[in-house]
């Protein structure tokens, strides 16, 4: 579940950008919706002009706020969906959450970069914002463009819902959680995190079963 679901959160942060014309210097992003737009425009255009993996992951780092994906992963603090919520990042030690920290990261930096060249070519209606506490949720869809079948006969894939949450005020806008029809990206971490914690003998079994997991996908 947690590849599959790696896999939307990258289309989600890639097909965005085709909504709006490009621009070389777009303005400060006054709204959350606005923060969105640019921050796609900006990746579409790094793929035009055949950017590396390196330079997409440094505009990504500068826009999603890794470091809270991660802790709302192990519930620091959780999604506003998770009803019980546990806070496993405080229970470990601080090396154990760098350690987790840095495989997330890379585990969803190496889904961005495998993924991101495949998804151009969507159309995105934007929808309204929810506010979630002090943060925005940003409504989206995505949808292919209809597809011309043997025959002439033609389908268009249902729509993708795809929200972001992003959190800060303008110009220091970030992403901090994406819900891909209606499912938290850091809700279905947490319950899988929490369930591997739940289930050991200790805080050490735990992050050591977590470890080789990430490890074992990093490896695919």
């Amino acid at each position: 579940m947690r590849t599959s679901f790696l896999g939307i959160f990258v289309v989600a942060l890639v097909t965005v950008g085709a909504a709006r014309p490009l621009h070389a210097e777009p303005a400060v992003a006054a709204t959350p919706t606005e923060f969105v737009q640019q921050t796609h425009e900006e990746l579409m255009a790094l793929i035009n002009k055949g950017a590396s993996n390196e330079q997409l992951s440094t505009v990504l780092r500068a826009k999603v706020n890794f470091e809270a994906v991660v802790e709302r992963s192990f519930g620091n603090p959780c999604s506003t969906e998770v009803r019980k919520c546990v806070n496993r990042w405080e229970s470990m030690k601080p090396a154990q959450r760098t350690k987790l920290k840095d495989l997330l990261i890379r585990l969803i930096s190496r889904n961005y970069e495998r993924n991101l060249r495949k998804t151009v070519g969507y159309d995105i209606k934007y929808g309204k914002v929810v506010p979630v506490g002090s943060e925005s949720r940003v409504k989206t869809t995505a949808s292919r463009a209809a597809n011309e079948l043997d025959g002439g006969v033609t389908r268009r894939e249902a729509p993708i819902s795809i929200d972001y949450l992003v959190n800060g005020a303008a110009p220091k806008y970030q992403i901090v959680d994406i819900y891909t029809e209606g499912s938290s990206l850091t809700k279905n971490w947490f319950q899988q995190f929490n369930a591997d914690f739940a289930n050991a003998k200790s805080v050490d079994a735990a992050v050591d079963k977590i470890d080789k997991q990430l490890t074992n996908q990093l490896k695919k």
